[in-house]
This record gives structure tokens, C-alpha cells and sequence, in this order.
């Protein structure tokens, strides 16, 4: 089970810092080439940097986590993601009106993928560091 809660936090890990870096670094690029992003309000450089910043900070917090691996930061951290993940798809969900099929069914694969994936890996938690009572 350990290997299954720390293969998701890296999975997170990759996600934000893939992303975060795009968006920090080359945010134009990101708005205008990442799927239905330009569905959204006009761009933005600032608040695109921005966003990126605090998805490679939102990275970091979940490789170190992971790095730890202690039950409670664990839980932090993923119920932390699930902060940022849920309005996050909740906000492109709901903004989906001049999107093709295509363009819905990417953002309901990816950020439905990280609102679920960090919901499994909580459920893990208990049974992951499970305190085993020692005979004596």
C-alpha cells in the first residue's frame, strides 16, 4: 500500500511541476497551446506566472511529502491538493459552452483524474500507516 500512496503523490508531483513550470516560464505559450485554457477569461501574463508559481510551490509540498512519508503530512497535503483541485475543475466544468467534444472530454479526463486520484490515495492513508500492535 505504501508504494501505492507514494506512486500517487508522484504522479501529483509530476502533474503540478509539469504544468507549473510550463506556465511559469512560458505562459503564453501555455494559455495558448494548452487544451481549452483559452476558453477562459483573456490572458493574463501576470496571473498565468503567477498560477504557475504556486502550482511548482503546491509540487514541491507534495515531493517532500512524499520524501517524509508521514501519516499526517500525507493527509495534509492531499486534503491541501483537493483545495486547489475541486474549485479548480469546478470552474472549467462549468465553463465549457463554446468547447468541442474533444476539448470536454480532456478536461473531464484530466481534472476529474485530479480531484479522483487525490480521493484514492486519501482513502489509502489509514491502511498505509496502520499501527500494527507488537507482541512482547
Amino acid at each position: 500500500m505504501r508504494v501505492v500512496v507514494r506512486g500517487g503523490l508522484g504522479i501529483l508531483v509530476l502533474v503540478q511541476f509539469g504544468t507549473g513550470l510550463w506556465q511559469l516560464l512560458l505562459p503564453e505559450g501555455f494559455y495558448r497551446d494548452f487544451p481549452t485554457v483559452s476558453l477562459a477569461p483573456p490572458y493574463n501574463e501576470h496571473l498565468m506566472r503567477d498560477f504557475g508559481a504556486a502550482n511548482v510551490a503546491l509540487g514541491i509540498i507534495v515531493l517532500v511529502v512524499a520524501v517524509w512519508f508521514e501519516k499526517r503530512y500525507v493527509t495534509l497535503v492531499l486534503l491541501a491538493y483537493l483545495a486547489f483541485s475541486v474549485p479548480h475543475a469546478l470552474f472549467h466544468f462549468t465553463h465549457l459552452h463554446d468547447a468541442a467534444a474533444s476539448e470536454v472530454a480532456f478536461q473531464v479526463a484530466s481534472l476529474g483524474s485530479a480531484v479522483v486520484l487525490p480521493v484514492i490515495v486519501l482513502a489509502l492513508v489509514p491502511r498505509t500507516f496502520r499501527v500494527v500492535p507488537t507482541a512482547e
